[in-house]
């Protein structure tokens, strides 16, 4: 039981140290001018297919 949480713990680690982290400040910039506009027009389209 401790060996199996030590070990997915350990892998945890492993993952968390390599990859890089994300910047704050980019992840905002991502949202207001990638996914907004993109799920702004997803909403106005399925709007337009259920009214009609």
């Amino acid at each position: 039981s401790i060996l199996a949480v030590f070990s997915i713990f350990s892998i945890l680690i492993f993952i968390r140290s390599s990859y890089p982290r994300y910047r704050y400040d980019l992840m905002m910039s991502l949202f207001w001018f990638k996914l907004l506009p993109v799920s702004l027009i997803m909403l106005c389209f399925y709007a337009v297919v259920f009214y009609y």
